[in-house]
Order: C-alpha cells, then sequence, then structure tokens
C-alpha cells in the first residue's frame, strides 16, 4: 500500500512489487497450511503408533499428510519468489 502510494497507482508498480505481493499469498498459505497440519496428524509419527489408529485418527492423519505436502509446495514458492525479488533488486542497484 505505501508503494501504491509513493508511485500514485497500482500500475506504476514494477516487477518486484508484484512478486512481493504474490509472496504475501504464498505466505498465507504457509499459516494456513502449518495450522491445518497442527491441528491434524500427519505422516510424521514414530513407528507403531499408526497401527492403533482408530478410522476418524486415520482420516485425520491422512488429511493432515495432504496438509504437508501443501505445506511444502507453498514454502518452496515464497522461498524461490523471494530469491527472484532479492534478484531483481541486486539487478536494480548496480
Amino acid at each position: 500500500a505505501s508503494r501504491c502510494l509513493l508511485l500514485g497507482s497500482y500500475k506504476k508498480l514494477q516487477i518486484d512489487d508484484w512478486i512481493m505481493l504474490f509472496v504475501c499469498v504464498t505466505f498465507t498459505g504457509v499459516i494456513v497450511s502449518v495450522n491445518q497440519v497442527s491441528q491434524n496428524l500427519s505422516n510424521y509419527l514414530p513407528p507403531g503408533v499408526a497401527e492403533s489408529f482408530t478410522k476418524e485418527e486415520h482420516d485425520n492423519a491422512v488429511y493432515g499428510s495432504k496438509f504437508v505436502l501443501i505445506l511444502e509446495e507453498f514454502m518452496l514458492a515464497n522461498t524461490w519468489l523471494c530469491k527472484a525479488c532479492l534478484l531483481i533488486l541486486y539487478y536494480q542497484m548496480t
């Protein structure tokens, strides 16, 4: 928002500004995914624990394991978008 006020319009935003807006979206996905993984079980369990699960606990573990994958994808996208933004910033400085 401050960048838009400085430039006077959304149309004048540069590519690194748009990338950082998308970083905000991916970071929100990271936070939502972390909350879902913490509320549900995941595939990070010690050996022998999964055999004693009920049907509901098994379904929660499958659901949590799917969110672990989503979490990892959001984290990778977030990291690489930040790296791209830094590369653009360094290019503009030199």
